[in-house]
């Protein structure tokens, strides 16, 4: 086998490994001594007086998935546990956390109405536990639609001869692009990772495009 076709494999098996580390667990071991020693005896929320707060609510709201085939609840429902004992505990400064969260039924354009209501709302001053699964079908959309591309041209160079260097600067590249965009998009808001994914996704493919171009030309001289 060719040194390069070598390399490029190396390249693919290092990115399958490395997700793989990432989703994995530690050996099996669910328990939690790897964080050490907890200690719980000091932890309060709020303002910790024991009395419930009655002051001018603090309008904060969330949209999830709780419908649809999937349940995505388990964040805003944990949001709810933390605020109403937030709440029984003095609240933020005496005032109370009016906490609620919208079911956008896995429905995009629902999904963007809840947004646009809560958007227009100006009394609704955060949003908190957000867990949709529409980001995630986004950002898996985004995924289908350029990871080919670029897996495709990385192929292509390979196939025509190019320099490993490039090869590898590109496979890491992609990886980065590709990484940054998933983390950056899932985000709410979105996190500048996204940005940034974005625009290197958009600048390897003309970059690879034009090194394509360019591999061709040299190839076709001899």
């Amino acid at each position: 086998m060719p040194n390069k076709i070598k390399l490029t494999l190396a390249v693919g098996l290092l990115a399958v490994g490395a997700a793989i580390a990432g989703c994995g667990g530690s050996s099996g071991n669910n328990s939690d001594t790897d964080v050490g020693e907890l200690n719980t005896n000091n932890l309060k929320c709020g303002m910790g007086t024991g009395k419930p707060a009655t002051g001018q609510p603090i309008k904060v709201r969330a949209l999830t998935t709780a419908s649809g085939g999937i349940d995505f609840s388990s964040a805003p429902r944990s949001a709810t546990a933390f605020f109403k004992c937030v709440n029984a505990n003095g609240g933020i400064n005496g005032r109370p956390v009016d906490y609620a969260y919208e079911d956008d039924a896995l429905d995009q354009q629902k999904a963007a109405q809840i947004a646009t209501q809560f958007a227009n709302d100006k009394s609704v001053v955060a949003l908190a536990g957000d867990a949709t699964f529409i980001r995630l079908q986004r950002a898996h959309g985004n995924a289908v639609e350029h990871s080919p591309i670029l897996l495709l041209a990385l192929l292509l160079l390979e196939l025509l001869g190019a320099r490993p260097s490039a090869l590898i600067a590109f496979g890491v590249a992609i990886i980065v692009a590709r990484a940054a965009h998933a983390v950056g998009i899932v985000q709410r808001p979105r996190h500048p990772l996204h940005a940034l994914g974005a625009a290197l996704t958009y600048g390897l493919e003309v970059a690879m495009a034009v090194s394509l171009v360019l591999t061709v030309m040299k190839r076709s001289r001899f």
